[in-house]
């Protein structure tokens, strides 16, 4: 009589089967671990002027100078991404100069003849004139510092003093004399916009009439 011989499992098999227990166990003793992005991502490690832009303490001088700050991405060529985040910050200065250069003209500087009886006519002069006295500073501003992410993203701080500002001015003949003297005259001012008057104390109001 033939006795039928009982297979034993291979010994690949009894792991296959042991494998999900053996999984169990492990992450019932040390924890499910989980991975994820990085919580500070490409960030870590920025210096203030990245994260908080010119609002950034001891970022620059807001009495002497202005400030922008810029970035670039998806450039391997340093240089050239260094070159656009300068533009970039350059472009915000240039912004803030516009800005302030018109407060000061409209205040102080004559508008030609034909342009007095026209209101969009001084505006347009205005605008002209401050616009030619950005386009030709602009190029005083320096680069102060640079920082570049973890991800590759270059930033770059940049900012224009009020000397590097006036030095150019000052060699600039394209301006009139009267235009040109009148802004250096006020580039304290221009650079270190005086703060907005204090609202004045309200009375106290007075006492009520007695009651009869």
């Amino acid at each position: 009589m033939n006795r039928a011989i009982a297979q034993r499992p291979s010994f690949p098999i009894i792991l296959l089967w042991l494998w999900p227990i053996v999984g169990l166990a492990a992450c019932s003793s040390y924890g499910t671990r989980t991975t994820g992005p990085d919580p500070d991502g490409p960030m870590v490690g920025a210096p203030d002027w990245v994260m908080e832009g010119c609002l950034a303490e001891d970022a620059y001088d807001p009495e002497k100078e202005l400030c922008g700050v810029g970035s670039a991405a998806g450039s391997r060529n340093v240089s050239l991404a260094r070159t656009a985040a300068i533009n970039r910050a350059r472009t915000q200065i240039e912004e803030q100069l516009k800005s302030r250069l018109r407060e000061l003209l409209e205040a102080s500087t004559p508008t030609p003849p034909q342009a007095k009886a026209d209101v969009p006519g001084a505006e347009s002069h205005i605008e002209n004139v401050a616009f030619q006295i950005t386009r030709l500073t602009i190029g005083a501003s320096k680069l102060q510092d640079s920082w570049v992410a973890a991800d590759g993203t270059l930033y770059t701080l940049v900012t224009l003093d009020e000397a590097g500002f006036t030095g150019r001015l000052a060699q600039t003949h394209t301006l009139s004399e009267e235009i040109r003297e009148k802004v250096l005259q006020e580039a304290d001012n221009l650079f270190a916009p005086a703060a907005p008057p204090e609202p004045a104390e309200s009375e106290p109001p007075p006492d009520p009439d007695p009651l009869p």
